[in-house]
């Protein structure tokens, strides 16, 4: 191995201690009561296990697997030694495992391995420096919030990986992975609003999620927002207007999914895409309640961010509107390009905008070409609105739908001229 590390490595050692990460977090929680040197092991102590795990891996590269049978058996003397001790004594032994993952930096050191040497011996202190603050966080974490979290990482961490990312069924219309990353994207964004909201003043979480969720899916916002104002009267106004940022989010996407494919497309694009913006934007402002803090009762808020029966129920919709558009496709072809784009737009802009860059290519003309895109655009707008209505309720929709229609009428009108 040589000096340098590659980065795998270090991408090895990272998800080392992820998945210490998450054990000890679910340890950590349960014993978070106990009093100090009664607690077996807990979140900082399994994170150095697994960093002592992915140490030992790389000292056998070069030493061989001996050192890993010997590794795991000073951990299992360890281990044995604690449950041992007669329960009155201190049962720590986060200095113990810090102990040996320091011998196993010796060795790095010894063979020359500096860099993997010294920035696991930086991860180690800081581990064991956040002792005060890792505890705190513990206490301030909820059963039903752990519960969350692990049902979370079920479905991304677990179900996700296996499934296979390929169309299947007639027109390979229906692809099992990229339809489950809906329902991952949703309950993900949920998941942190929820938390913005709690560790951050409403406002604030609210829009940072709006603005950086926008920018990977407006319409798993629009999902997750209307749940929570479905249940939390004094926010619907911030997320009300939190939609209504991450759609307008969605349009700067647009033009560099344009851009990377036909920059033609993307000049054409330019006018109309810019001015719906600015007109989301002042929008955006005019909704958002100046002088308001909104009341958040944080179990009501919990209960709706934690379910996944919208999300799965979403994904179960997105996969009927993935096949109907696949078959308007086969069946009328590009005469039939805004009405696929329509349906397309039920679910996604991205792909409809690709597909009308690709087709310039086959001798689509420009001025059609910018009219589907928006056409999907502008139905995926109208899209957002009703599900804001049928989910956050009349009261919440009414702001939504008369920025959404400004927006998509300020790009049609612009569109006519340029």
């Amino acid at each position: 191995m040589n000096e340098i590390a590659d980065i795998k490595t270090f991408e090895n050692l990272a998800a080392a201690l992820a998945l210490g990460f998450v054990v000890g977090l679910e340890r950590g929680w349960s014993f978070r009561e106990r009093g100090e040197g009664t607690r077996f092991a807990g979140l900082r102590t399994f994170m150095l296990i697994a960093l002592l795990g992915g140490l030992s891996v790389i000292l056998s590269s070069v030493l061989g697997e001996l050192v890993l049978i010997l590794g795991f058996g000073a951990l299992a003397l360890v281990l044995a030694a604690v449950v041992l001790r007669p329960v009155g004594n201190d049962r720590g032994i986060t200095t113990v495992i810090a102990a040996l993952i320091t011998y196993s930096l010796g060795m790095l050191a010894g063979l020359g391995l500096y860099t993997i040497a010294a920035s696991a011996a930086v991860v180690t202190a800081v581990i064991l420096g956040l002792k005060p603050v890792l505890h705190g966080w513990l206490q301030g974490i909820e059963r039903n919030e752990l519960a969350a979290a692990l049902k979370f990482l079920v479905i991304s961490a677990v179900v996700l990986p296996i499934l296979p990312n390929q169309g299947y069924g007639p027109w390979t219309a229906l692809n099992p992975y990229q339809i489950w990353w809906m329902v991952v994207l949703i309950s993900g964004i949920s998941f942190i609003g929820y938390f913005a909201i709690k560790w951050t003043a409403p406002g604030k979480g609210i829009m940072l999620t709006a603005l950086v969720g926008g920018l990977a899916s407006s319409t798993a916002i629009t999902v997750s927002f209307s749940r929570l104002g479905g249940k939390s009267e004094g926010l619907r106004r911030m997320l009300a207007s939190g939609i209504i940022a991450s759609s307008t989010m969605m349009l700067p996407r647009m033009m560099l999914v344009a851009a990377a494919i036909e920059p033609m497309l993307a000049q054409k694009l330019l006018p109309a895409l810019a001015v719906a913006a600015a007109v989301g934007g002042l929008a955006a402002w005019r909704i958002w309640p100046a002088g308001e803090k909104g009341a958040v009762n944080l179990s009501e808020l919990s209960a709706t961010s934690f379910d996944l029966d919208v999300p799965l129920r979403f994904g179960a919709l997105l996969a009927i509107v993935l096949f109907v558009s696949a078959a308007a496709r086969a069946y009328l072809g590009d005469p039939g390009l805004y009405l696929v784009a329509a349906l397309a737009g039920l679910t996604d802009v991205d792909a409809m905008t690709l597909t009308a860059a690709r087709n310039m290519s086959l001798g689509l003309p420009l001025a059609v070409a910018a009219g589907v895109a928006l056409t999907a655009a502008a139905v995926n707008t109208l899209v957002k609105a009703s599900i804001v209505a049928a989910i956050g309720g009349k009261a919440m929709a009414w702001p939504v739908a008369a920025a959404f229609a400004a927006m998509i009428a300020a790009a049609g009108v612009v569109l006519l001229f340029f």
